[in-house]
């Protein structure tokens, strides 16, 4: 199951780090770049917030596989149309709309075969395809010199037999009824935590989780590798080490709290903009390393809320609305790409430093005052 949510979360964020040479490639402006970037939410939202739920209904192998179909059709329209920006955007519309039903079913199997680290491994699974997926498409891309095609090639394959592999896996595939029934009901299968108090413990950190690395690979590191040959290999890098940081966070820091996580991301958001307007590469690698905190810190903490508070019955409808809050923050280059010229880029940056840090107190002050999560 692992396989699939890693190879999943590669075919969803490889893209990144092939944005430069799309742009080159097919004379792209800013907004069409963070358009490209951002339609994939538009089809990730109702992947989640439906395939959770079905999920639930139908079993999670029932939802991941068609989901992981979705995928690999969205992927060879993504190559074959390699040349024209609509089919770029239908493409990465359906690797949207799969990849949500895979995350929120594939989650929701994987923390339903137990183990007391369940939540920790979903996490890393993800994390490591996110950060995988850019820095080999990158190097791929470079290295051939069709950095619009060649990746493909690997990720077809490796989507396939990450399938193959979770549709050979029995344990907890069937409906949450059925499950029920057969072993009766799970530790902790009492009433689920309410959805207004999950809300308010998760809803306001969630966004977060992929808007530090979203501002790290496209924003900052799309700022410092612009024009250069080596642009996809440079974005894969910064995106790899964002992610890579991101899956070891809740390893190294154990016990970190959302606090930690957002007072982390927001130091890396000043960070990457003072080193993106110094077009200093490595300064921008340092911040995507504190992007990347902020990002596994707070995604471990919402799955390890799941985890230990909502009953398996209907955990990939909390999953869903889970992911589906925090790929809002994929949002974030687009929303940019609409202020700078109003605001000015630094300043808009800026802004969402200070209302993560913002947000920081708020969750500390949360904690000391022994808030429910």
């Amino acid at each position: 199951m692992a396989a699939a949510l890693l190879a999943s979360g590669w075919a969803a964020n490889h893209f990144v780090a092939l944005l430069p040479a799309y742009r080159a490639q097919l004379e792209l402006s800013s907004a069409q770049v963070a358009s490209a970037f951002g339609v994939y939410a538009c089809g990730l939202l109702p992947g989640l917030l439906r395939g959770g739920p079905l999920s639930d209904r139908l079993g999670r192998r029932a939802v991941l596989l068609p989901g992981g179909l979705l995928l690999v059709v969205g992927t060879l329209v993504l190559l074959l149309g390699r040349e024209r920006f609509a089919a770029l955007l239908a493409g990465r519309l359906l690797v949207g709309l799969g990849a949500g039903a895979v995350f929120s079913a594939g989650s929701a199997w994987m923390l339903g075969l137990g183990g007391a680290r369940a939540s920790q491994r979903t996490g890393i699974a993800l994390s490591l395809g996110f950060g995988l997926g850019p820095l080999a498409s990158g190097a791929i891309g470079v290295g051939t010199g069709a950095p619009t095609s060649a990746p493909y090639l690997l990720l077809l394959p490796l989507l396939a037999s990450a399938l193959a592999a979770a549709a050979s896996v029995t344990a907890g595939a069937s409906s949450s009824s059925s499950r029920s029934a057969a072993s009766g009901p799970a530790a902790g299968e009492g009433a689920p935590m309410r959805m207004g108090a999950f809300l308010a413990a998760v809803a306001p950190a969630a966004p977060w989780i992929f808007a530090f690395p979203s501002l790290s690979f496209v924003t900052f590191a799309g700022e410092v590798s612009r024009g250069s040959a080596r642009a996809p290999l440079l974005v894969g890098a910064v995106a790899a080490t964002t992610l890579f940081a991101g899956a070891l966070a809740p390893r190294v820091l154990r016990g970190a709290t959302p606090a930690l996580g957002l007072a982390a991301g927001a130091a890396g958001i000043f960070g990457g903009l003072a080193a993106a307007r110094a077009g200093w590469f490595g300064g921008v690698l340092a911040a995507g390393v504190l992007l990347g905190v902020g990002h596994g810190t707070v995604l471990a903490a919402a799955l390890q809320l799941v985890a230990a508070r909502v009953p398996d019955r209907v955990r990939g409808r909390y999953l869903g609305l889970t992911y589906a809050l925090a790929y809002v923050g994929f949002a974030v280059p687009l929303l940019l790409a609409w202020v700078a010229p109003v605001l000015g880029e630094a300043r808009a940056v800026a802004a969402l430093g200070a209302l993560a840090l913002g947000l920081a107190a708020r969750e500390r002050l949360r904690a000391r005052c022994g808030v429910d999560r």
